[in-house]
């Protein structure tokens, strides 16, 4: 809680000076001053998560004041009579002073910060629609103000229009129209329904002229082009998408052609990890794929599968005794060969 000294001041001057011919001139008294009486106010401001926001502008505006015009400018507001800026903990200690004659000020609070909406208190679009809140002498009042990040949400849908399917991982890229056309300004990936989306708050990216290359393995590189098959599907013949403003919402939908699967990048053997002795259970390590597929097992007792052993897991019993055991691992993803490697034997396995 924030403590201020509140100063309260009182004179009275009556004095008589006697001059050197005796005569006596009397001061006219001067009326004693008002007392300072300061209200104070903590002011939180939030983001849209609940974290404190540091480097807020909070304004106090005297309350019940009239719009004079209120049809044609409804953001109309009075006067300013006090502010302060939040913190690092988001708060912002303010301390006004209440005119003479009255003990409680009602002030409306309006809190502003680049890339948010500017609020009033409490949760109002402009000041005639505000909350009033109350500052008294000796009392400290408290609120909170949640700001709105303004964002430009850019949703991008891929899909293969052929089978009609959703592509998810599939990289997409922003590209500045100003760039390479090699590197990307920011990635993301899509979902399992196909949507990559950027929520891009105004230091997230630059306005600019952005344009959009989905890639995925198995498939062609695709650039967005609108309408499709309007342009070459390069960097130059792709549409522009613009991003130069705060705000707004921008659906693109990507249609990508099917193309050879691709190799991956790492496919390492798996190795096997436990101790070849009746009722010890082997485990399977399937190494560091690049990308990581998913995994099937199959066990063997020499050369022959071992019914029922797929698990990542197997536990040795008696028919494996005297016998050395291995595991093939294949990993498979959409748009990558499927691949299979098998480890090396173990020892011998003991009763």
């Amino acid at each position: 809680m924030l403590h201020l000294a509140r100063v309260r001041r009182a004179a009275v001057l009556a004095a008589t000076l006697t001059v050197a011919m005796g005569a006596a001139v009397t001061l006219t008294p001067v009326p004693a001053a008002h007392a300072v009486v300061e209200g104070l106010l903590d002011v939180t401001v939030q983001g849209p998560d609940g974290s404190p926001l540091s480097g807020a502008g909070v304004t106090l505006y005297q309350a019940n004041q009239v719009n004079p015009d209120p049809i044609t400018d409804p953001d109309w507001h009075p006067v300013v009579i006090g502010g302060g800026t939040s913190g690092d903990d988001g708060v912002a200690h303010l301390a006004q002073e209440i005119p003479l004659g009255q003990t409680v000020l009602e002030v409306r609070v309006l809190v502003e910060k680049a890339g948010y909406f500017p609020q009033w208190y409490q949760a109002a679009a402009n000041y005639t629609n505000a909350n009033n809140v109350s500052m008294s002498d000796g009392n400290l009042a408290e609120v909170s103000v949640a700001l709105s990040q303004k964002l430009r949400i850019v949703d991008v849908y891929v899909y293969d229009p052929v089978s009609e399917a959703d592509l998810g991982n599939t990289t997409v890229g922003l590209f500045a129209v100003d760039g390479d056309g090699v590197t990307p300004t920011l990635t993301r990936t899509t979902n399992g329904s196909g949507v990559a989306q950027f929520k891009l708050g105004v230091a997230a990216l630059d306005p600019n002229f952005y344009r959009i290359r989905a890639t995925r393995a198995g498939y062609l590189d695709q650039w967005w082009v609108d309408p499709p098959g309007s342009s070459t599907n390069t960097f130059d013949g792709a549409t522009s998408l613009d991003l130069t403003g705060e705000t707004g919402s921008f659906p693109v939908n990507i249609a990508m052609t099917a193309g050879d699967p691709v190799p991956f990048a790492a496919a390492p053997k798996p190795t096997i990890a436990g101790k070849a002795r009746k009722g010890e259970t082997l485990k399977a390590r399937p190494g560091d794929w690049d990308p990581i597929p998913t995994f099937r097992f199959r066990w063997y007792r020499g050369s022959h599968a071992i019914d029922g052993a797929t698990a990542k897991s197997y536990t040795l019993r008696k028919a494996d005794v005297g016998k050395r055991i291995s595991v093939k691992v294949k990993g498979s993803r959409d748009g990558y060969v499927t691949t299979t490697r098998t480890s090396a034997k173990t020892a011998t396995v003991k009763p």
